[in-house]
């Protein structure tokens, strides 16, 4: 599989980081299931995926912007998700906000596949730091958890969404800062 970036979520603030990307010159294949969003997207430059599956089929490093914790979970573990259809040393980068709990539960199912996972939920730090007028601006920071190693393979993308990478320690530890 040659080096290729995906994102999952294009909705208030992966779009920005899309953008982002594509400025730096990032080669990005995407999918949200909001159609038009990901036309704006394909517009910009974007690839655009049919599904989860192809992306995660087709990517060894998968950025993740989603909503809520049920559509990560759907995302890594529904029919056609990352963990049923990506390939041993794929890099996922998970920058949703979720709980620490699912955070080590998603952890360890993906280690189990081969998969690396990385929490990465972003804060601003000060007034219109984060949320979308962040993730626009690219100055977020995030706070990691995981593995050490996947975390310096993911470093070069956090330079480009963020000002900020900071690794926290364990799968979990992010989510609790």
């Amino acid at each position: 599989m040659a080096d290729q970036l995906g994102l999952i979520g294009v909705g208030n603030v992966g779009y920005y980081y899309a953008c982002n990307l594509l400025k730096a010159k990032r080669e990005l294949f995407a999918f949200d299931r909001d159609s038009e969003k990901l036309a704006v997207l394909e517009r910009e430059g974007a690839r655009k995926a049919s599904s989860i599956g192809e992306v995660a089929s087709q990517c060894n490093t998968v950025i993740l912007a989603l909503p809520s914790p049920d559509a990560v979970q759907d995302v890594m573990y529904g029919q056609g998700g990352i963990l049923a259809i990506a390939q041993r040393g794929t890099l996922v980068i998970d920058a949703s906000t979720i709980e620490p709990d699912m955070v080590q539960a998603l952890h360890a199912d993906a280690a189990s596949a081969g998969i690396s996972y990385l929490e990465a939920p972003m804060s601003g730090g000060q007034p219109g730091g984060a949320g979308q007028a962040g993730a626009k601006a690219g100055t977020v920071t995030f706070m990691v958890g995981g593995d050490r190693e996947a975390f310096e393979r993911a470093r070069p993308i956090l330079d480009i969404l963020g000002s900020y990478s900071l690794f926290l320690g364990p799968a979990g530890t992010g989510s609790k800062v």
